[in-house]
């Protein structure tokens, strides 16, 4: 289970831009890094600096010793499946509840109760397709993690409910309810905005989803 959690975590970091450095050789081509080497690149030598291979689902399964497959099929379970649940990044002072970003901060989460979407445009039953109003989720907590990725913010984890309005990458919803609080980030703030909202810490890599795939 080690190597499928590093290896979900490493995959992401580089498919959201990570730069990786390859080593450049006397003779002007390009080697992997000693330490980032898989059975099908050690030992290869490249004429272009980008190191693509070193970015791909088949890199990272193969270095951390799994099967490509699982580590598909891991990933897929993870960040990308749409659900009841999102993610989202609020605003966090000390000894304060947290706040939406996209109104200045007025909009309060407040503890084990329902937030509902406001809309500027006069939406009255929810968010509608021809609208930008809702609150935003993303499937992925990654993304929602690295969607700011300051200390001045909390990725939360939340129910989505009411008028849902669903895209490949995320949602706008009518309601929503935190429901978790991520714990890889700020651990003081993390630990602070879970007993205030009387929530558990959670981790985005959920090991109980993972079992059995190895």
């Amino acid at each position: 289970m080690k190597n499928l959690v590093t290896a979900i975590e490493e995959y992401h970091l580089r498919a959201s831009g990570h730069v990786v450095s390859l080593t450049e050789l006397d003779n002007g081509f390009f080697a992997p890094p000693a330490d980032d080497t898989c059975p099908l690149c050690e030992g290869a030598q490249w004429s272009c600096s980008t190191g693509a291979h070193l970015k791909t689902i088949e890199h990272v399964a193969l270095k951390n010793e799994l099967e490509p497959k699982i580590l598909i099929k891991a990933i897929h379970i993870i960040s990308f499946n749409a659900s009841e649940i999102a993610w989202k990044q609020l605003l966090y002072t000390p000894s304060s509840y947290l706040r939406s970003g996209w109104d200045n901060g007025e909009l309060v989460w407040l503890p084990s109760e329902t937030t509902e979407a406001y809309c500027h445009y006069g939406c009255e039953n929810g968010p509608e397709e021809s609208c930008s109003c809702g609150i935003y989720g993303l499937w992925s907590p990654f993304a929602a993690h690295e969607y700011y990725a300051t200390k001045s913010h909390v990725t939360v984890q939340m129910q989505v409910g009411g008028v849902v309005i669903e895209g490949s990458k995320g949602c706008r919803a009518q309601y929503a309810l935190i429901t978790g609080i991520y714990e890889n980030g700020d651990r003081e703030a993390e630990v602070e905005m879970s007993e205030m909202y009387e929530v558990p810490l959670v981790p985005m890599i959920n090991e109980e989803v993972l079992d059995g795939l190895q």
